[in-house]
């Protein structure tokens, strides 16, 4: 059974700490099994306004009318099993890139209700500073797991919310100094490949033997 491992680069730059911290983690989740498959997507360059809050998706129960790289961005959501969503620190927050592709995706729960419940996600924060604000993107990114019924994954006692990193000079240069963070970011891919599995072989295996604990009579109807 495959399981796909989606990693999202939050970075502005090409040539990004983030990005290779995510590759690294994506690289872990692959290291557990050649049945995993991973795909990374970085928002370099990529056409996303943030929600206008027209309500569209709301009325008319569709994806959102918006027309630009979303789309594509949330079709690969939509195959994947996990997720490792990565980036920079802005002023304690994810990237406004990063924030407008995340605001986008509350047309998902009114077309695929309940598509999310057995993913797993998640987080990769780099800093300019030792205490930069890693931990803040660490749990602004788990607030969005958690809005959307992904179930969040940390990494190893080290890295329990996700892994952070220090980039003394904000460069990749000094990303790729910090061993110790791309270590936690392997672990991190690691630890959230196997979770994915667990999740759909375990789902795969009750729905096989006719349980049906883990189908709950209304648990994903949309409220008016």
């Amino acid at each position: 059974m495959t399981i796909r491992i989606l990693g999202i680069s939050g970075s502005f730059r090409g040539r990004s700490g983030t990005t290779e911290a995510v590759s690294r983690a994506l690289e872990g989740a692959a290291s557990i099994d050649p049945e995993v498959e991973t795909q990374l997507i970085t928002l370099r360059g990529k056409t996303i306004s943030p929600c206008l809050h027209c309500d569209a998706c709301y009325r008319k129960r569709s994806l959102c009318i918006l027309k630009d790289d979303f789309s594509e961005i949330l079709d690969a959501m939509l195959k994947a099993d996990g997720f490792i969503i990565g980036s920079p620190v802005y002023e304690m927050n994810y990237t406004p890139v990063l924030n407008a592709l995340i605001s986008r995706l509350r047309c998902t729960y009114l077309v695929y209700p309940g598509h999310f419940v057995r993913r797993v996600g998640a987080a990769i924060a780099v800093g300019g500073n030792r205490n930069g604000g890693q931990e803040m993107v660490l749990m602004n990114i788990q607030n969005f797991y958690n809005s959307n019924d992904i179930i969040t994954c940390g990494g190893t006692f080290h890295s329990p919310g996700g892994a952070c990193l220090y980039s003394p000079d904000g460069s990749y240069e000094g990303t790729m100094q910090d061993t110790k963070g791309l270590e936690a970011s392997y672990s991190v891919g690691q630890r959230l490949a196997q979770t994915a599995a667990l999740l759909k072989f375990g789902e795969a295996k009750y729905l096989e033997q006719g349980y049906n604990m883990i189908k709950t009579k209304g648990w994903y109807d949309v409220q008016s």
